[in-house]
């Protein structure tokens, strides 16, 4: 979360801070209407209401602890600090896309892990050999606390991967996956559906108009949601 750092000619300037509930009372405390700037992000004017106060909070889940060079993240997307992704090779990359939801202590192997059993040696001479392809988690993904995702895994866009799971095989796009090795559950919702939401790619649009709809993609009802928006 971010907290006030300075407010100087009308700007306010944010950094990093662990209590949310500082956070609040300081937007509380703002008048009617201010700038922010965000690093990497240009400024933005808040007004003081409730949508506003919803396009802020998803603006600063931009700003993260986490940093890897060999890792692209998508924009809103929160991930701790102790994320792991464990390359092996100067050339391993994992991709991640938009508004994910990563719990803590969750590892990806980046492509090297591969021990043979069936040769005379179970050590890894040469890791490029059994290079399987980059990962990635695709948008709008919630991976539970503690999950391990082998490497050149895919995850599909809306997918729900449950605490202490073993990620094995690609997972589809709005599947819900558990267990050691992770198997499908169910799919969050029909064919139907989960075809109109790939399509959508609502996590794309720009952030005025997730924030015009930010009650119905946060509601109970997905067809709804659809019928507002097709």
């Amino acid at each position: 979360m971010l907290l006030l750092s300075k407010l100087k000619n009308g700007i306010i300037v944010f950094k990093i801070s662990k209590n949310p509930i500082s956070t609040i009372l300081f937007f509380m405390g703002l008048k009617e209407e201010h700038t922010i700037k965000l690093k990497n992000y240009g400024e933005i004017t808040l007004k003081k209401d409730k949508m506003e106060w919803i396009r802020w909070f998803l603006l600063t889940s931009i700003v993260r602890e986490f940093k890897d060079e060999h890792v692209e993240i998508g924009d809103f997307t929160r991930i701790p600090k102790n994320f792991n992704f464990k390359w092996a090779c100067p050339n391993n990359k994992l991709k991640i896309g938009k508004f994910c939801s990563i719990s803590d202590d969750v590892t990806v192997f980046g492509g090297c892990e591969k021990h043979r059993m069936d040769s005379a040696s179970t050590f890894t001479f040469n890791p490029h050999k059994y290079f399987k392809g980059d990962g990635v988690i695709g948008n709008d993904v919630w991976i539970g606390k503690s999950v391990t995702i082998m490497s050149g895994i895919t995850i599909g866009d809306g997918a729900v991967i449950g605490t202490n799971s073993l990620v094995t095989t690609d997972v589809p796009p709005y599947a819900v996956v558990g267990g050691v090795p992770a198997k499908i559950i169910r799919y969050r919702f029909d064919d139907e559906t989960i075809d109109r939401l790939i399509k959508l790619k609502w996590w794309d649009w720009d952030l005025d108009k997730i924030v015009e709809y930010i009650q119905l993609l946060d509601g109970v009802d997905v067809n709804e949601f659809l019928e507002k928006v097709d």
